[in-house]
C-alpha cells in the first residue's frame, strides 16, 4: 500500500490532506482515486490506514479508517560521514544507508574529494540529496526521514562523530581492526558515527587526525571496495551486528 509522510497540520481529527508533490504521487504515478486507500505517517511514528474521498493532482483528501504504532526505526542512531562522490554514487550511498536505517547523513570534504560543489549550486544539490533521503524513507516503510546537512570541513566532521557514543573510521591501510571485531553482536550504543572516505581514502595526516580524535579505525577486509560499496556494507554490517536486521 502507498505511504506518505504528514505533519501535525495535515491531520485534523479523522480527516487527512495531502498536498504537493506526494499528492501528484498519488494520483499521477500510483492513480489512486476516490475510495482507495493510502497509509499516512505522523510525526509521531503513528500509521494511519486512509480512504481517499477526493483525489487531484495537487490535493488529495481522505478519511483515517484505523491507526497504530509503528516501529521501525533502529535503536541505534548511527550517523554516515560519507566523503562527497562524483556523478550519481552519493545519491546511492544516501538512498541505500536511508532504507538500512540511518538516522543522519553528513556529506563529508577531504583532501582527496574531487567532487567541488560551486556555492550557487550547493543548495541545490543538497536539497536533491535530501529528497532522495525523503523518497527512500517512504518506500521502505520508515517512519522518520534522516537529515541530509550540507557538506562539512573534515576537521568538523570529526567533531560531529566525537559527539557519540561510539565513532568510526574506515581505513585502507595503517593499523585497523576488522569491523566485525569492533562492532559485535549484543553491544549496546546508542549512537555511532561512521566515516567514509572518497575514492583513493583518507590521506595519511586525516587518518592520523582522526585517531588523535578517538575514533576507532576499521577495516572491512584485503579487497579494496569502492567508495559507495564500503558505506553500504559497512552500514550494513553494523546494523546486522547491533540486531536491527533480524525478525521484528
Amino acid at each position: 500500500m502507498a505511504r506518505v509522510f504528514v505533519g501535525s497540520g495535515d491531520i485534523t481529527e479523522n480527516n487527512v490532506t495531502i498536498k504537493g508533490p506526494q499528492a501528484r504521487h498519488l494520483r499521477l504515478v500510483l492513480r489512486l482515486q476516490p475510495g482507495d486507500t493510502f497509509r499516512a505517517v505522523d510525526e509521531t511514528a503513528r500509521e494511519h490506514t486512509v480512504r481517499i474521498s477526493h483525489a487531484s493532482t495537487e490535493l488529495v483528501r481522505g478519511t483515517v479508517i484505523e491507526s497504530h504504532e509503528v516501529d521501525t526505526e533502529p535503536r541505534c542512531r548511527v550517523t554516515i560521514l560519507q566523503a562527497v562522490v562524483k556523478g550519481g554514487n552519493m545519491a546511492l550511498v544516501i538512498q541505500k544507508c536511508t532504507e538500512l536505517g540511518a538516522a543522519q547523513i553528513v556529506p563529508m570534504l577531504t583532501e582527496r574529494v574531487v567532487v567541488r560543489l560551486k556555492e550557487a549550486k550547493a543548495d541545490t544539490r543538497c536539497e536533491r540529496w535530501q529528497r532522495i533521503a525523503f523518497e527512500a524513507a517512504r518506500q521502505c516503510g520508515r517512519t522518520v526521514v534522516p537529515e541530509v546537512g550540507p557538506p562539512v570541513p573534515f576537521r568538523q566532521a570529526l567533531e560531529l562523530a566525537g559527539q557519540r557514543d561510539m565513532a568510526l573510521i574506515l581505513a585502507e591501510h595503517g593499523p585497523a581492526r576488522a569491523l566485525d571485531q569492533v562492532i559485535k553482536p549484543g553491544l549496546k550504543v546508542g549512537s555511532l558515527a561512521l566515516l567514509v572516505g572518497p575514492e583513493g581514502g583518507f590521506s595519511a595526516q586525516e587518518l592520523e587526525l582522526a585517531l588523535q580524535a578517538g575514533l576507532l579505525a576499521v577495516s572491512l577486509g584485503p579487497r579494496i571496495l569502492r567508495t559507495e560499496t564500503a558505506a553500504i556494507a559497512a552500514t550494513a554490517i553494523c546494523f546486522y551486528a547491533l540486531g536491527e536486521m533480524g525478525k521484528p
